[in-house]
């Protein structure tokens, strides 16, 4: 909800999965698909370390981004 943007809620979220697909299933990355025009989601998420990288299907890629972090920073 762009009336909530700001308060934390995302970055809070993000490093809580971060944190239990780490511990759950060990893993060393982590990606994600964002809208091409959601700009504010992917500030987000290059502020948390993530950044643009090919996917393997560019025809899939028509409206996304694919995002990878290797980690989040901590709080």
């Amino acid at each position: 909800s762009p009336r909530l943007r700001g308060g934390g809620l995302g970055t809070r979220l993000l490093r809580e999965m971060a944190r239990e697909g780490i511990a759950k299933f060990g893993a060393r990355e982590l990606s994600l698909f964002v809208r091409r025009d959601n700009e504010a989601a992917h500030r987000l998420y290059q502020r948390l370390g993530f950044r643009e990288a090919p996917y393997p299907d560019p025809a899939f890629m028509t409206d996304s981004r694919y995002m990878i972090a290797t980690s989040l920073p901590e709080a």
